[in-house]
Parts: structure tokens; C-alpha cells; sequence
């Protein structure tokens, strides 16, 4: 940890990306940095966001910042020997996808190559995480649907999977509840699964089908074989 930030030989990327925001603790060790000669206090930095290439203007509020790593530096610091720290590392799909660049900085970012960053893609990643989530946990077929271009930035919106906290809440319950043998989704179709529902193996979505009540109401579903 003494060396901060780095980058590996074989892949550009720190071992500490960012926008991991995650943090568990051990309450005991905690306690002993914060009561220790630091009293807790990690080194800060500014990391302006320019408008411009004049440099004159700010693009958004600039702030204080401190980086994740400087509280297991922290620790290492303050408990020798005595700390333990480790990270988890997950993919993308399953972990972030924020919604916090307008149009025109989301439409820079994608020509760059990287994620746009906005409202549009974040609902794009929102229903491709549970389409991933149900291939993987149910053998599910899904269809990849097709690619649009909104403001200059590349989603795919369809097909649209939502499964609700009231129908599954882990990868396991989703396989029980779920049967995904011989079960399909076109890659223009609609599914928002929610309540004390049971899905049955067979199911060949070409369309939408919501089994999830809004206010009372059940939703209006499309024809599709089931």
C-alpha cells in the first residue's frame, strides 16, 4: 500500500479503480487509526474540471477530494502489522453505471470510447445487468436487441428486463423462481417480473409482459407466448 496508485505491466488499469465507493470496515480496527497521532486525517487534493483549453473556468463546482486508498494507507500506518486489508473486484455490468453527465459531456465520453455516463445509459445498463443477471442465474436465452443513437451516444434499450425486489432479491432465488428451460426473450421484447409470481420453463417472449401490480392495478400486458 506504500506506493499509492500504480498500473500493472500487462493491463493500464490501477489496482484500485475508481468509482468504488464500498467501504466495510472493522469497527475495532477503525477505531484505534482514528484514536491514533493522525486522529484519522488523510491528505487532500483539488482536481479542477476545466471548461475549456483556456483553463479560466470550471466546468462543474470543484471540492476537496481524498482517494480510497488512504484509509488502508491509514491503517497500515497505524496498526503495523496488525492491519489487514483486501478488495474485491466485480465487473462493471454488475457494480456501477451513474447517471451524471449531461448530454453533450455523455456524447465526448462515448466518442472517447468510454461509458457515456448519463441518464439514457445508465437506464441501458439498468436492464442489461438483469438481462446478464438472468441468463446467467436461469439459462435463459436473451436476445441482444438493437443498438441506438441518442444525442451522439450508442444504448441499447431492448429488450427491457426488470426484476423487481419483490419477486427475487438474489441469484438464487431467482434460479427457483424463475425456470429458464427452454425459455426465451426476443431482443424487442419487455418483461418486468414482480410479486409472488412463479415463471415456468418454456416461456418465448416476442413482446411485453409485466406481471408486477402499479397502485392496485395488475399492468397491461401484450400478447406473447408463455
Amino acid at each position: 500500500m506504500s506506493r499509492g496508485t500504480w498500473t500493472t505491466r500487462k493491463r493500464f488499469f490501477s489496482p484500485f479503480p475508481g468509482n468504488v465507493n464500498n467501504l466495510l470496515l472493522y469497527l475495532p480496527s477503525y477505531a484505534k487509526a482514528v484514536a491514533g497521532p493522525d486522529q484519522g486525517v488523510v491528505e487532500e487534493f483539488v482536481n479542477p474540471k476545466y471548461a475549456d483549453a483556456t483553463r479560466t473556468a470550471f466546468k462543474k463546482p470543484t471540492r476537496l477530494e481524498c482517494m480510497m486508498q488512504d484509509l488502508p494507507k491509514l491503517l497500515a500506518k497505524e496498526l503495523k502489522g496488525a492491519a489487514k486489508v483486501g478488495f474485491t473486484t466485480m465487473e462493471r455490468w454488475l457494480t456501477f453505471s451513474p447517471a451524471k453527465n449531461d448530454p453533450e459531456s455523455g456524447a465526448a465520453a462515448a466518442a472517447k470510447g468510454a461509458p457515456p455516463g448519463s441518464p439514457a445509459s445508465s437506464e441501458a445498463d439498468f436492464y442489461a445487468a438483469y438481462r446478464a443477471t438472468l441468463a446467467k442465474a436461469t439459462g435463459c436465452a436473451v436476445a441482444a436487441g438493437d443498438e441506438q443513437t441518442f444525442a451522439g451516444m450508442p444504448v441499447q434499450l431492448q429488450p427491457a428486463v426488470v426484476l423487481e425486489p419483490s419477486f427475487a432479491t438474489t441469484s438464487t432465488e431467482l434460479g427457483e423462481r424463475f425456470n429458464g428451460q427452454g425459455a426465451s426473450i426476443s431482443g424487442r421484447s419487455s418483461l418486468v417480473v414482480g410479486g409472488d409470481v412463479t415463471v415456468g420453463a418454456g416461456l418465448a417472449l416476442d413482446g411485453r409482459w409485466c406481471s408486477a401490480p402499479r397502485r392496485g392495478r395488475a399492468c397491461a400486458s401484450r400478447p406473447a407466448s408463455r
